[in-house]
């Protein structure tokens, strides 16, 4: 039950989502033509005229191909989890079970894949891209790429190879750094039948240098310098292909500009192509130089043993309330704002895993609620606040902050990234004095 209840929702949610893009990209960055202003000579004004709709067309054209992509991406995954879903409502053998599973969670990162690149664009057509920079190991990121891309068997596989202090923390956007790499090394194994695709990473002078090398089909001289646009996608025969949706190279060019970077491709075609970027990447502040504590936000004490769950979706709460079950933690749980601050009113709590969408009492509002509690009982530890939310609106990680907030997890939440927000207030600096 709950899982269909799961597979409805995200189909509904998913169907907004393609209506919306279609509604949106199929208006967006479609030439105008210029004003005409008298004194032109008429042939010009003509060509130009010609010009402006040839472009125009163009541009539409391949806003359909994309969309039509990502209508058959959505429809193909959709159709494996349901099916998947009903098949796996009856007797089935451990093997058989298992075969249905692992279809269902890589449907379902296809379309966590779609939502990501419509959002990643969305945000970059609106110049809204914002950078989360932390101290990152660079290599940790492109082995775990590595790891969750691996083809898993056939003539293809991928090559890692590292030069330089690469295990060292530098100051950048891992979660940015993530997704380039992945839609470079998921084009580089779309384009390949056979052979290696190799990811070469050095730091040095500051900088964290990538190239993803592949000996598939190349591209065509004539498409190379229109590549990283939106709605691009063409093979050395300049022909679409299966599985592309022209928006990854787009997105790859936008993060890496947004980094302070730049990014090239050199490709032969028949041969295959190389893509490297290069990003600034400074070694964290010194331990006396760091800031404590986000503004708004205490700073936690080294421990975790009781946590809460507040989330109104009795769904994702179950699915929460499970992941931290599949690792033994044992936590309580509220439906409201004001059931959380029942339940703290009467006990303590380390960490708190608190939605913001909630009817009657939202997360911001109980955050705030949360800190007056705790500051008139200034014996009891504050507890860590972790807010849960798929809004991506520019300014909602600040607002957590200003709530009183610790931390923000994005939904959906993977258990990954559950298990290393735990981590991190497991690690938490003792408590001090904030001037």
């Amino acid at each position: 039950m709950i899982l269909w209840t799961i597979i409805l929702v995200t189909a509904t949610g998913l169907a907004s989502v393609v209506v919306s893009i279609r509604a949106g990209w199929l208006g967006m960055g479609i030439p105008r033509t210029e004003r005409l202003r008298p004194g032109r000579p008429i042939r010009t004004r003509l060509s130009e005229l010609e010009e402006n709709v040839t472009a125009g067309r163009a541009s539409h054209a391949g806003k359909v191909a994309t969309l039509a992509a990502i209508s058959h991406d959505l429809g193909a995954s959709l159709h494996a989890v349901v099916g998947c879903a009903q098949l796996l409502d009856r007797d089935l053998a451990p093997g058989e079970r298992a075969e249905y599973v692992a279809s269902i969670q890589a449907s379902a990162n296809t379309l966590l894949g779609l939502a990501d690149q419509a959002l990643d664009l969305g945000e970059s057509e609106a110049g809204n891209l914002k950078l989360a920079p932390e101290a990152t190991n660079v290599r940790r990121i492109v082995e775990e790429v590595e790891l969750t891309m691996r083809p898993p068997g056939g003539p293809t596989r991928i090559a890692l190879s590292f030069h330089g202090p690469v295990s060292a923390p530098v100051i950048l956007d891992p979660g940015k750094l993530r997704r380039i790499l992945q839609n470079l090394v998921g084009n580089a194994l779309k384009f390949s039948t056979e052979g290696v695709v190799a990811v070469h990473t050095s730091c040095r002078e500051a900088q964290v240098a990538i190239s993803v090398s592949d000996a598939g089909t190349g591209i065509d001289s004539e498409a190379l310098p229109g590549i990283f646009e939106a709605f691009a996608q063409a093979d050395a025969g300049g022909r679409h292909r299966p599985g592309g949706r022209g928006l990854g190279l787009a997105i790859c060019k936008s993060f890496v500009e947004a980094m302070g970077g730049e990014i090239s491709v050199v490709s032969v075609p028949g041969k295959g192509s190389r893509f490297s970027f290069w990003v600034p990447a400074k070694p964290p502040m010194k331990p006396e130089e760091k800031t404590r504590g986000k503004a708004g936000a205490p700073v936690m004490e080294t421990r975790i043993s009781r946590t809460m769950v507040v989330e109104d979706n009795i769904v994702s709460r179950r699915v929460l309330l499970a992941m931290l079950g599949r690792h033994d933690i044992s936590a309580a749980s509220a439906a409201s704002g004001r059931e959380c601050l029942k339940l703290c009113s009467r006990s303590a709590y380390d960490l708190i895993l608190l939605d913001l969408e909630m009817p009657d009492m939202d997360g911001f509002e109980t955050a705030r609620e949360l800190r007056r509690q705790e500051a008139d009982t200034p014996t009891t530890p504050p507890a860590a606040i972790v807010a849960l939310s798929g809004n991506v609106t520019p300014g909602v990680e600040e607002r957590c902050f200003a709530a009183g907030m610790n931390g923000y997890l994005s939904k959906p939440v993977s258990m990954t990234a559950l298990l290393s927000t735990i981590q991190q207030f497991a690690r938490a600096p003792e408590r001090t004095n904030q001037t």
